[in-house]
Parts: C-alpha cells; sequence; structure tokens
C-alpha cells in the first residue's frame, strides 16, 4: 500500500519532470511562432536541441515511473 507521503513524493517527483518537459514544450512553440512571423523555415531547425532534450526528460521520467513499481 502506498502512503500518503509516498504518493506526496510521487507527485512533487512528477511535477519536477514535467515541468523540464514544459518548459521544452514551450520553446518549440515560441519557434514555430517565430518562424511563421518571420516566414523563415530555417527557423524550424533550431527546435531539433528542444525535441532531444523532450525526448532525453521523457524518457528519464518514464525510466523512474518504472523504478518505483519495482520497489
Amino acid at each position: 500500500m502506498i502512503l500518503l507521503v509516498d504518493i506526496s513524493m510521487l507527485h512533487d517527483m512528477a511535477l519536477n519532470f514535467e515541468n523540464y518537459i514544459e518548459i521544452d514544450s514551450e520553446h518549440l512553440c515560441e519557434k514555430r511562432i517565430e518562424m511563421y512571423e518571420k516566414k523563415d523555415a530555417d527557423i524550424l531547425r533550431e527546435v531539433i536541441p528542444a525535441l532531444n532534450a523532450i525526448i532525453y526528460d521523457a524518457e528519464k521520467y518514464k525510466g523512474w515511473i518504472l523504478e518505483q513499481f519495482d520497489k
């Protein structure tokens, strides 16, 4: 049985992972808007590092979730 304290810790850790992903997602949106406003498709290439960061953070998040159920 998961205790309330454990649920609070899980919530806080999950929120931390999600915040990293959200920050990178916001960067994607900003670059898409910039590309449209400047009519410059090359700006879209600038989202690749953010996409890589999202993938990395999502994999870390996934791994952390799986670890919680292996305990």
